[in-house]
């Protein structure tokens, strides 16, 4: 279980920065235009990643009280692709750079106390 959910961090960490590289970028100068469009279907597939492992987490194990991450999961979501995600004419955006950050940190946060609860009960 342990392990599972150091997958799931490690690829909530990786979605952050990559999010965080997203969102300083300026998309209104054509020298940043290709890094932003490629960046964009990457996040889109680590949000699906991290949904999908979410999903086997709590197949390997139904008892780990998750719940409560859905939220900071959505938060996640909406930093990474929210706001102005897409857009063409979007400048840097440092307050959804950081809130990404700060997004992620909690969900890991709160995925590795469920760990620590469940482990505790089995003991």
């Amino acid at each position: 279980m342990s392990v599972a959910v150091d997958h799931l961090c490690a690829e909530i960490n990786n979605a952050a920065d990559l999010g965080t590289e997203y969102w300083l970028l300026d998309a209104t100068q054509s020298v940043n235009l290709d890094a932003v469009r490629a960046i964009e279907p990457k996040l889109i597939g680590r949000q699906m990643r991290i949904q999908a492992l979410v999903l086997a987490l709590l197949a390997i194990d139904g008892t780990v009280e998750i719940d409560s991450s859905e939220g900071l999961r959505t938060d996640l979501f909406d930093g990474l692709t929210g706001g102005s995600f897409g857009e063409r004419d979007r400048k840097p955006d440092l307050d959804r750079a950081s809130r990404v950050q700060a997004s992620a940190a909690r969900l890991n946060g709160e995925l590795r106390s469920a760990v620590g609860r469940r482990s505790r009960k089995l003991v």
